[in-house]
């Protein structure tokens, strides 16, 4: 395949990808509305399940938002009792955030919620899908930038270039989530 064929399939894959993924994406995240945690909350929590602890600068810089918006992910975490804080508080540096019990049981109530809506959808279709669906399952993974081995943290995303520095179209590397 040419490169300008190549370019013209993938451009022509992506417009035919992106509204079925997107809308199953803002179906998953409403599912379990009544107990549901806000994706920037649950992606929080789900970085926490795998380690024992991380700096607010660490999960601020792991689902690349400013630090002060993890600040205020942390404070409403915090205040609904799923994460603690500990460290010291006059240097907010050093300050370490913690997923508690209640907190890994609504990050397990959330994803439930999440997989049971998508099985019952699955269960519908042909076995000839669900075989497609498995075979394409690792392809979504690398597409997601996601390694399924490590999961259910959240990759690192990759630092953006500031308008100064030069704009290269390949991909940053990017760090385990």
């Amino acid at each position: 395949m040419g490169e300008e064929t190549r370019h013209q399939a993938t451009e022509d894959l992506a417009g035919l990808l992106r509204v079925p993924v997107t809308i199953l994406g803002d179906t998953l995240r409403r599912a379990s509305s009544g107990r549901a945690l806000p994706p920037s909350q649950g992606q929080a929590l789900s970085q926490l399940s795998a380690e024992e602890s991380l700096t607010v600068s660490q999960l601020a810089q792991a689902q690349e938002v400013a630090v002060s918006s993890m600040t205020e992910t942390v404070q409403r975490l915090e205040a609904k009792g799923l994460i603690t804080k500990t460290g010291a508080e006059q240097d907010r540096r050093q300050v370490r955030v913690a997923i508690t019990a209640e907190g890994r049981y609504r990050l397990k109530e959330t994803v439930h919620a999440r997989d049971e809506l998508l099985r019952g959808r699955l269960e519908r279709l042909a076995s000839e899908d669900l075989e497609r669906l498995a075979a394409a399952a690792p392809v979504l993974w690398r597409l997601a930038r996601l390694d399924s081995g490590i999961w259910p943290r959240i990759p690192s995303r990759p630092r953006r270039p500031r308008s100064r520095e030069s704009q290269s179209h390949e991909n940053p590397p990017r760090g385990t989530y």
